[in-house]
């Protein structure tokens, strides 16, 4: 029989107050790495006030339930709290909420005390790092798409490029495509496009062109079909996912990819690499157990924004409780987004976003990847569909002036002139050279020395390169360290632990580590000042 932790109190607090302990189980993953479900337990005894940083109680929040976190502050309000594995503080919970503090964990038998040394230690390291346990820098948060990243530029000739982007014209304003031109190689071609998740849209022009080699026009018509096979089978999933959500009566909206790719004119053309779903925070637990009774299986562990499901063969469902990273320029746009959302059709849980809203959206998150480490020709694509087709639907000034708040009016419209030049024969400048140069090295999701380049532009910003790259070369960012260690990839809260192995190691090799950072020093430089032009040039300061 299980009982809630509500029913229990009573004994608890008797336990406690009669000088006794109370052992817990373990649930969730907040406490990730220390606290893992079914696997741990701790004893709970009676607080001694004040709670020291780093102790680890046990309260009750103002809306009944209950938290085990760590107190790694304080304020005025009492004390902050926060999961070992978590980023965000929780700050105002007062003495007379704490109802015990952990004593001992018990771990396969084992028991392992809180004044331990080991134990001593791991706490004064995750309390001390909490402030960059989110990344150092504002940009450091791109782990999602890493798998989806090239390591470096994509780099190809330009006949080919503008090649390309004739074909993707040609094949989304329903024109006639040119000729291949005798300076490009279609083999070049195919490869841009698969580097970028265009060559569905591409294969509309091929499809047309005479006098080409089967075998390539046979490589684009798979690209194609591959994608009318995934969005078919994510429509049907989409379609039951939302069935579920109806029958529990809980509130929803979907996101991104399967929004826009109703803009156009064959959503087939719109490759979309997951299904992304809005929910309240209050009902993602509900979510995940609909996911979980679907077949889908939780890949990793909770972001401060979603939590990701998978089902084979290749069906990823993102459950969204935030749409931004706090760190995102329209983060505070949409923390409002509940009270804009307006129903579908009367139903009373399916929801759409404002046009306005939409467009908002997708361009805060084309910027989010622009910053990170690149963002491709598929983003361009999307920005100039929106722009025909919906954006003269919306209010103008009111998406300006919050794009004007959130900084992103300039990005706004250096990204609309690159889709004129490119889709509509617009104006070609120097900002535009630059942007587009950037635009096709980025690949779909952005390269790996991108992002290593942008992450150190905000720091040259903030008192010189030199002391931003002394910064990098400390603390290096998650792709760097999972190179060099491939278990970071499953278990992300250890990266502050494995900072202090490879100083360990940089301490026993001190003679090559001081080469490498002068030979890096050399290139970041020039990287920096670059990078930090293009960003300035978009409106970015």
């Amino acid at each position: 029989m299980k009982y809630k932790l509500s029913d229990l109190l009573p004994i608890i607090t008797e336990t406690l107050s009669g000088g006794r302990e109370f052992t817990l189980s373990v649930t969730g993953t907040s406490m990730l790495p220390l606290l893992i479900e079914k696997r741990d337990s701790v004893s709970i005894k009676q607080p001694e006030f004040p709670l020291k940083k780093g102790d680890l109680p046990l309260y009750r929040r103002a809306d009944g339930s209950f938290v085990l976190h760590r107190v790694v502050g304080f304020d005025d309000g009492g004390y902050i709290m926060s999961g070992d594995n978590q980023i965000i503080a929780e700050h105002g919970i007062s003495q007379d909420m704490i109802i015990g503090v952990v004593s001992k964990i018990e771990r396969n038998g084992r028991h392992i005390s809180v004044k331990s040394p080991l134990y001593r230690l791991y706490v004064s390291l995750w309390t001390a790092l909490f402030k960059v346990r989110y990344p150092l820098r504002r940009l450091r948060k791109s782990a999602k798409n890493t798998d989806e990243q090239a390591k470096s530029p994509i780099l190809k000739p330009k006949p080919c490029v503008t090649y390309l982007i004739s074909l993707i014209r040609c094949a989304i304003n329903g024109d006639e495509p040119p000729s291949v031109p005798e300076d490009v190689d279609l083999k070049d071609v195919f490869k841009l496009a698969l580097a970028h998740k265009v060559a569905n849209i591409a294969a509309y022009s091929v499809i047309e062109l005479e006098n080409i080699s089967p075998e390539i026009k046979n490589a684009f018509k798979t690209e194609l079909f591959k994608v009318v096979q995934r969005r078919a089978s994510q429509e049907e999933q989409l379609k039951k996912i939302e069935e579920s959500l109806q029958a529990q009566g809980i509130k929803y909206c979907v996101l991104k990819g399967n929004e826009i790719a109703k803009y156009y004119t064959f959503p087939d053309m719109r490759f979309s690499l997951d299904i992304d779903i809005y929910v309240e925070p209050k009902e993602v637990p509900r979510a995940e157990e609909i996911m979980q009774g679907l077949g889908y299986v939780q890949e990793g562990q909770k972001n401060t924004k979603d939590v990701a499901f998978t089902k084979k063969p290749n069906l990823t469902v993102e459950i969204h409780f935030d749409l931004n990273f706090e760190t995102d320029l329209t983060h505070d746009y949409f923390a409002e987004l509940l009270r804009r959302l307006k129903p579908v059709d009367g139903n009373d849980c399916k929801f759409r976003m404002t046009d306005e809203d939409l467009f908002i959206y997708t361009l805060g998150h084309t910027a989010h990847h622009f910053l990170v480490a690149g963002t491709g020709i598929r983003s361009i694509i999307d920005d100039y569909i929106l722009r025909e087709k919906l954006l003269p639907s919306c209010d103008a000034d009111y998406v300006n002036n919050q794009l004007r708040s959130a900084g992103l009016l300039s990005f706004s419209e250096r990204i609309s002139e690159l889709g004129d030049y490119w889709f509509k024969n617009g104006t070609q400048s120097d900002i535009v050279n630059g942007l587009e140069k950037y635009v096709i090295e980025s690949g779909v999701f952005g390269t790996e020395s991108f992002f290593f380049e942008n992450s150190a532009v905000p720091q040259s910003t903030m008192g010189g390169s030199r002391a931003g790259y002394v910064l990098e070369r400390i603390f290096p960012s998650y792709i760097l360290m999972t190179a060099l260690f491939p278990v970071l990839r499953r278990m992300p809260v250890l990266l502050p632990f494995f900072w202090f192995v490879r100083w360990f190691k940089i301490l026993k090799n001190t003679r090559r580590i001081s080469g490498e950072i002068a030979k890096i020093a050399s290139v970041d430089e020039e990287k920096v000042k670059d990078r930090s032009a293009l960003f300035k040039n978009m409106g970015f300061k």
